[in-house]
């Protein structure tokens, strides 16, 4: 079975991603539509793009309701890998850090627990 990524030229209709891309759009095809197992997608975005406060991600192009979906992914420097199980566009997107109100506590924890262990 023969897989086919190509750069997609003309973004307009693939929704509001906007200023929030960090690469091109590719897409990936294939016959059957569904894959009989996940496939490793890495994709090479531009750090520049991402501001403060934000972390790449690759997105997914949900062609029926017309949005982006985030997949996530693993960065090592201006890559970013996830696995996919679909056909579609993909592609890196800056979206904003998702450190929630346990993963601050637990920081706070993990200081507090370190200046404790340095002053004895």
């Amino acid at each position: 079975m023969m897989k086919l990524i190509t750069m997609v030229t003309n973004t307009t209709m693939l929704g509001k991603a906007g200023g929030n891309l960090a690469s091109g759009v590719f897409e990936l095809k294939d016959i059957p539509d569904d894959l009989a197992r996940p496939i490793v997608l890495t994709l090479k975005f531009d750090p520049s793009k991402i501001g403060e406060g934000q972390q790449a991600a690759i997105h997914y192009f949900n062609e029926t309701n017309q949005i982006w979906e985030e997949l996530g992914g693993q960065v090592m420097g201006s890559l970013i890998t996830v696995q996919v199980n679909q056909m579609g566009k993909f592609a890196v997107l800056a979206v904003e850090n998702q450190i929630g109100p346990s993963d601050h506590s637990s920081i706070v924890d993990i200081t507090r627990h370190l200046r404790f262990q340095l002053i004895q």
